[in-house]
Parts: C-alpha cells; sequence; structure tokens
C-alpha cells in the first residue's frame, strides 16, 4: 500500500493550487490535447492522461511516455445590480453600506499537472497521472464598505488532487476495458466578514474564516473503448462518488476558536462520446457528461459554535448534462490543430444561489496545437475561454434572503423584518487559460 507521505508528496509537488476556477467545481481539462478539444476525448484518449478521460484509451500507447503539463488560469466573478429590497419599502435599496457593483480578487494561478503510460504486454498497459478532478476558488475584498457580498461570503475554495495508478486490457483489437483508483486529498475553506465579533458581541467588523482537509479519499474511473472500424471509435467512463470528511478549525479575527468538521463528496459522473474520422486527417468528437451534482442536498458544517451545534446551508443542487464537440486536424506531417465546445449548465438552482457558489450556466471555447518535433518528442497547447450564457439574473434566493433578512431586522430593530427582505443581483464569471504539455516517447 502507498504510504500517505508518499501520495500526498506527489499531489504537493505536481498539482498544488490547481484551483483557479470562478464558478462551480470543474477541472477544465487535463492536458493540452482534450483542452483543445473540450474535453471531448473519451472515444480517443491515447496519451497518459487516458487515467482520466478513458482508462481503456491507454491500450492504444505503444511504447512508454511521459507527458507534462503548465496551466495557466485567470479568472473573474462578476456582481452588478446588488440590491437589498424589502416589501416594507417598496423599490427603496436598503444596501446603503456598500457597492452594487463588486468583482473578485486574486491573481492568475500556475499549476502543474503529469503523466506516464506504458505498454506491458501485449494485452496489458499502465498508467499513472496526477492531477485535480474539481476545483474551484473564489476570492473577494473582505471589507463590506468596498465589498457588499463579503457579509455573504469573501472567499470559496474547494478542490480535491489525486494520484491515479491505472491498468487497461486490451481484450480484442476492438475492444478495451481499463480502471483506475484515484488516491485524493480534498480542501474545503470559506471566509465571510460579520458586524460584531460573534465570541464577545463587540460591534465592528470581524473576520470569519473555515478552513477544513480530507487528508485521504479515494474514487475509481473504469472505461470502455471500441473501435467497430477505422472510423468511428466509442468511448465511456464512469468517475465514481468520492466520499469525503472533511475536518478543521474555524478562525475568527484570525484566532483559531472552534473545530469544524463536514462532510461534502465530490459527485459520481459518467461521459460517453463517438469519434468519427469524416476524412483520414479530420477528426470530430461529440460527448455527454453527466454530473450527479444532487449528491448533496444540504451543506453541514458541524460546530460547538453553532446554535445546535451545526450551520445548515440548503444546496438542492441538480444533475446537470455538459454537451461538447471537439476536432482535430493533421494540418500537415507535423502538425496538429484542434478546437472544441462545451456548454455546461449551472446545477445551482436560483432558489439556492448564494456568494460561496457563484455559478452560471456557462460557455467554454477551446482551440490548440500540436507540434511533433521528431520520434520522441512533441508539445501541445491549448486556449480555453469561458464566459457566462447569459449572465445570470437572480431573486428569491433563500441563502441570501435569510442572511441578508437578518442583518436588515436587527439594524432596523424590527421595523423590517426579515422574511420581508428580497436580494437582487445579477452575476458573469469570465475565464482565460492556457495549457503547455511536453510529451516525450521513450
Amino acid at each position: 500500500m502507498l504510504k500517505k507521505s508518499f501520495v500526498f508528496s506527489l499531489l504537493a509537488a505536481l498539482t498544488a493550487a490547481n484551483t483557479a476556477y470562478s464558478g462551480c467545481v470543474q477541472s477544465f481539462g487535463t492536458g493540452a490535447v482534450a483542452k483543445g478539444q473540450s474535453e471531448a476525448v473519451v472515444a480517443q484518449a491515447n496519451d497518459p492522461y487516458a487515467v482520466y478521460y478513458n482508462p481503456a484509451g491507454l491500450t492504444q500507447i505503444d511504447s512508454p511516455m511521459l507527458s507534462t503539463s503548465i496551466n495557466i488560469y485567470d479568472a473573474e466573478a462578476k456582481i452588478k445590480n446588488f440590491e437589498i429590497n424589502s416589501t416594507k419599502t417598496g423599490d427603496t435599496n436598503l444596501n446603503t453600506m456598500g457597492p452594487s457593483r463588486m468583482h473578485s480578487t486574486g491573481e492568475p494561478l500556475v499549476t502543474p499537472t503529469m503523466g506516464f503510460a506504458m505498454p506491458i504486454n501485449n494485452i496489458w498497459s499502465f498508467g499513472i497521472a496526477a492531477y485535480s478532478p474539481y476545483g474551484l476558488r473564489v476570492l473577494w475584498d473582505h471589507d463590506p464598505n468596498q465589498n457588499s457580498t463579503a457579509l455573504y461570503s469573501w472567499e470559496s475554495t474547494y478542490y480535491r488532487t489525486v494520484v491515479s495508478p491505472t491498468a487497461a486490457y486490451k481484450i480484442s483489437d476492438k475492444l478495451s476495458a481499463g480502471l483506475g483508483v484515484s488516491l485524493g486529498h480534498s480542501v474545503f475553506h470559506t471566509g465571510k466578514t460579520v458586524p460584531a465579533n460573534p465570541l464577545t458581541g463587540a460591534p465592528g467588523l470581524t473576520a470569519l474564516k473555515l478552513e477544513a482537509e480530507d487528508d485521504f479519499n479515494y474514487s475509481f474511473n473504469v472505461g470502455i473503448l471500441y473501435k467497430p472500424n477505422d472510423d468511428i471509435s466509442m468511448g465511456l467512463t464512469y468517475r465514481s462518488v468520492t466520499n469525503t470528511d472533511f475536518e478543521g478549525d474555524i478562525y475568527i479575527a484570525g484566532k483559531k476558536t472552534a473545530p469544524v468538521s463536514i462532510k461534502y463528496d465530490h459527485p459520481q459522473s459518467v461521459q460517453g462520446g463517438i469519434r468519427y474520422n469524416f476524412l483520414s486527417d479530420l477528426a470530430i468528437e461529440t460527448d455527454l457528461v453527466w454530473t450527479n451534482w444532487d449528491i448533496n442536498r444540504n451543506q453541514i458544517e458541524k460546530t460547538p459554535m453553532a446554535p445546535g451545534g451545526a450551520f445548515h446551508h440548503a444546496r438542492d443542487w441538480e444533475n446537470t448534462v455538459q454537451y461538447k464537440i471537439g476536432a482535430e486536424w493533421q494540418a500537415t506531417e507535423s502538425i496538429i490543430l484542434r478546437s472544441g465546445y462545451t456548454y455546461d449548465p449551472s446545477p445551482v438552482p436560483d432558489e439556492t444561489f448564494d456568494i460561496g457558489w457563484p455559478d452560471t450556466d456557462r460557455s467554454v471555447y477551446n482551440i490548440g496545437m500540436g507540434w511533433m518535433f521528431n520520434q520522441s518528442w512533441s508539445v501541445d497547447s491549448a486556449l480555453i475561454y469561458v464566459r457566462s450564457t447569459p449572465m445570470r439574473n437572480v431573486s428569491g434566493s433563500s441563502e441570501l434572503n435569510h442572511v441578508y433578512g437578518t442583518l436588515v431586522e436587527k439594524y432596523t430593530q424590527g421595523a423590517v423584518p426579515s422574511d420581508t427582505v428580497n436580494v437582487k443581483l445579477k452575476d458573469e464569471g469570465l475565464l482565460v487559460g492556457y495549457s503547455l504539455t511536453v510529451n516525450y516517447k521513450f
């Protein structure tokens, strides 16, 4: 059995901080080949990152191959037209403390991943990769005078990093199967600013931070690849749920105050796709990805600080289906051009929308290029552009209405009851990413 210290040394070295995404939990791809085709590659998966996309694809690798990638993500979330209204006051905006327009903060993140694969014999292949299958990180200004949403959240960090040893078996010339185990580590951080110190009751803006980790968890990927002829290939991958147990602490004004535990599992998903060679040098693939987001109906943070021993947040996320299409064109003997598009609907309903998960429906546009220097060395690159489709209009969120309604009722001394308060806003997310992968065949 691998020791935890060895696993997490790999995680720290290869996938540190792989969480530069403003939106719901998403990876935007592992390796530039897949990213250039918007991850519509489950029926292709012919490099070491097949460990994630389709483990059965490892049987297509005819010699030992090492891939190393560097990824750069620059993301921004924007809130516009933030208002706090009440049926008691008509259309009057009760948000007199902070602005109506805000945007997230933070610098672009640079993250590495790595994969290795090799044939063992004519029917067995092996691969191992380190990557982050899920990642979210959104940072905002801490000061409610500069950022009205700081009273709900100024940080959301949630990600998992894994090392995945994988084996694949060639059942016949047309059919292969593969199975991998992902040994992982997950992180969950949130932060908000409250108008009074929760311990002393003294008035004054106070930072409250929750930091929790799940030191070790596991899941598995299983895949099938079927090629009935030279022009058609079909792939199917199942990625299992990851059961998590986060343990950590709550900090008030930078001081550790109380323990906290959270159980918030990572979802299972199924990806299926068909790839067709329209010409000898042009292939197009379409994929569907179903993700079981409703595995977590509620987010419960257990801590002795909370009334009744726990903070409860309604989530009620909905399962989603992503639509993907990717193309690959062998432009010359040494150059490959790629492009792709994904429509990614949000799992977060309006009724439970919050600033911690500022998600929208979005479109993902990708272009990429591969350059083979010789039989051993090749380089792949990809450019990613993501934007909300369309900007999201939010009204009637139980999460936002509860938090801001409680504050309004307190500061109006009950003149405006919390159950009359409604928060309105417009939400938009943008991301630009770049990926570079260097491959070496031994």
